[in-house]
């Protein structure tokens, strides 16, 4: 029997290593990283500004290999002054991540906000790059579970929201940076996070929202003409149907878009120029900030 006790103990705190490195728990939301370094972002010059948003697939590319300097060269042509960035990787064993790693290449400030830690994995989330300093910023839990008396529905992955406040020529500007999970409380997220998106007269709604179009928060949302899908008023209704990666705004004109397509990340990416208008006001009361 003595002969079988360490062997049976160190099968027993395998699997408990096993249990433990399996489960995703979410990462602390108070803060991510920020670089408040005014040799690196500087003051706007204009009302306009360029804005992208690219789920970089953490590097692995799709169709061919990817280097970060290749998903710099996407980013940086045509160089955008705000970026959003999902599936971005910490380092496992050292301090940074991809999101530091690529604001260096491009000379912008940054802002990470992992979602979940793992054991023995890298972290995992969302990241802001800016050439603006960002004036105030926040990181938030999107709904995980929902409870009721007859169910419980839980998220496949923990999510958040980023949202920072820019000054564009002494006019608050709201940026908002989010990854949607795909499960059962996607709608849900989505709607939560449209309706912080609408409070604000002045504001860019981008990510991989994983939803499509015809998804009833989006619909209600353009139909009412609350918001405008700035991607498809640049590239037209072509992939309208599929395409789950967005850029909505409230209080700009959409001067111009463009894309990436597939290859360097299994998403495209997209850009658009937009002008701020400052006719706009919140129709539910003051400006908010």
């Amino acid at each position: 029997m003595k002969r079988l006790f360490f062997p049976i103990l160190a099968l027993l705190l395998a699997v408990l290593l096993g249990i433990q490195a399996s489960q995703r728990t979410p990462m602390p939301v108070t803060r991510g990283d920020i670089i408040n370094d005014n040799q690196i972002t500087t003051q706007p010059s204009s009302n306009r500004l360029r804005v992208g948003t690219y789920n970089i697939h953490s590097g692995k590319g799709h169709d061919e290999g990817t280097t970060l300097e290749a998903i710099a060269a996407v980013l940086g042509n045509p160089p955008l002054d705000i970026i959003g960035l999902q599936e971005v990787t910490g380092q496992l064993a050292a301090d940074g991540n991809q999101a530091s790693e690529l604001a260096a290449m491009l000379e912008l400030g940054w802002l990470y906000a992992p979602t979940r830690n793992k054991p023995f994995s890298a972290d995992f989330g969302s990241a802001l790059l800016s050439r603006f300093p960002v004036q105030s910023y926040a990181i938030t839990p999107l709904l995980h579970e929902r409870r009721t008396a007859s169910n419980t529905r839980t998220s496949r992955a923990h999510r958040n929201i980023i949202s920072v406040t820019l000054d564009i020529l002494n006019t608050p500007v709201k940026v908002f940076i989010t990854h949607l999970d795909r499960g059962p409380l996607r709608l849900e997220q989505l709607q939560d996070v449209i309706n912080t998106f609408r409070q604000h007269p002045h504001a860019i709604l981008m990510g991989d929202l994983n939803s499509r179009h015809d998804d009833a928060p989006l619909q209600t949302l353009l139909a009412a003409g609350e918001a405008s899908d700035a991607i498809a008023a640049t590239a037209g209704a072509e992939d309208i149907n599929k395409r789950i990666d967005w850029i909505l705004t409230r209080g700009f004109n959409i001067i111009a878009g463009g894309s990436h397509p597939k290859g360097v990340s299994d998403h495209p990416q997209f850009w658009v120029e937009l002008e701020l208008d400052t006719t706009a006001t919140d129709s539910s009361g003051p400006t908010a900030q």
